[in-house]
């Protein structure tokens, strides 16, 4: 995990089920509203909805009042000094239990932190040949979403980089805002099907994780410990291993032929 991940909600419908949970966010931006769609199929290096903390006020003072602002990202980290915004193929997810020690990441878990929301997110289950009922090996998708179709938290970081092909600082489009997933080990619930999963934080912890003035250490401390069975697999659609494929209709169940020799995470017995 996690290389595709479902975000269908708009950031008009975004906006409203986070400010349900207590967190205030501030009005959406034109700019960030145009840049974001709602995707069944969210893939590496496509603009995403991410909540951060909004910027100081100019001077000092007061924190602003809401606690979030939504902006859109592109998902796949680049470091304020990369040389090259390639490296954020390599960067698109983190783990937690080593960020602190990578020079790419060590910096922002003070003071760039984020929440990615989605519907749930995706992994695929290695199927061998020996039982795939084609003689050969293939991988069984699986999507990973609370029961209730309640909406989900993933923990972040985020970062800024210096486009260098513009020269005024002040040009929007002078820097590119970049996002990376959290990821830990997989709860034995969903181990069937990958080791690793993201990091999914409770709504009651979402504003202190992106609250800049909480230290990184006590922000990580929230990741720890972490309530589980929030989510539960199921197999979907193989058309979501397609990016061009995005539509209610990757989440359909696959016919009971497709799922022969494909273990049930939740029993760890075969589907067929």
């Amino acid at each position: 995990m996690c290389g595709r991940y479902a975000a269908s909600r708009s950031p008009e419908d975004l906006v409203e089920e986070v400010v349900a949970t207590g967190l205030p966010v501030a009005p959406v931006a034109a700019t960030d509203r145009a840049a974001l769609r709602p995707s069944f199929n969210v893939a590496p290096q496509q603009q995403v909805a991410v909540l951060v903390a909004p910027r100081p006020p100019e001077g000092g003072g007061d924190a602003p009042d809401p606690a979030a602002r939504l902006r859109a990202l592109r998902w796949g980290l680049v470091p304020s000094w990369a040389k090259d915004p390639a490296v954020g193929n390599r960067m698109i997810n983190a783990r937690v239990e080593t960020v602190t020690g990578k020079p790419a990441y060590r910096s922002l878990v003070g003071s760039r932190r984020c929440v990615l929301p989605a519907d749930g997110w995706y992994e695929w289950q290695a199927v061998p040949k020996e039982r795939s009922g084609t003689g050969k090996a293939r991988k069984q998708p699986f999507f990973m979403a609370p029961p209730d179709g309640g909406l989900l938290g993933l923990a972040g970081l985020y970062s800024w980089w210096r486009v260098p092909d513009v020269a005024d600082p002040d040009d929007p489009a002078a820097w590119l805002g970049t996002v990376t997933v959290l990821t830990t080990d997989a709860e034995p619930g969903l181990r069937a099907v990958h080791d690793r999963m993201p990091v999914v934080l409770p709504a009651e912890h979402w504003r202190r994780w992106l609250d800049r003035d909480v230290p990184g250490p006590e922000a990580l401390a929230l990741l720890a410990d972490l309530p589980t069975g929030r989510v539960v697999p199921r197999p979907v659609q193989p058309a979501v291993g397609n990016v061009r494929n995005d539509s209610p209709a990757l989440l359909a169940p696959p016919a009971a032929e497709e799922l022969v020799g494909v273990v049930d995470p939740t029993t760890g017995e075969l589907f067929a």
